[in-house]
């Protein structure tokens, strides 16, 4: 992030989901469903310059999937490649 700011994340999942920024628990869905796009949606408190995203993905029964995308308040899609 080039500043400290907020953003959203909009996930769908199949089945339950645990999401991790900066290595701190920021949501957690325990439930059985098929993923679609923007079931849920988590707001995000970035850090300025790196931030961690750790997205665990539980699969229940039947087929597993799940949708990802941030955004900041201008609703915008962020993406970066991978910090090596």
């Amino acid at each position: 992030s080039p500043e400290e700011e907020k953003a959203e994340l909009l996930i769908g999942t199949d089945d339950g989901s645990k999401v991790f920024v900066n290595g701190m628990p920021v949501y957690r869905f325990l439930n059985i469903r098929v993923a679609e796009p923007d079931q849920d949606k988590i707001s995000l408190d970035l850090k300025k310059g790196w931030n961690s995203l750790l997205i665990k993905i539980e699969n229940n029964v039947g087929g597993y999937g799940f949708y990802a995308r941030i955004r900041d308040l201008n609703k915008l899609v962020k993406v970066s490649p991978f910090k090596r």
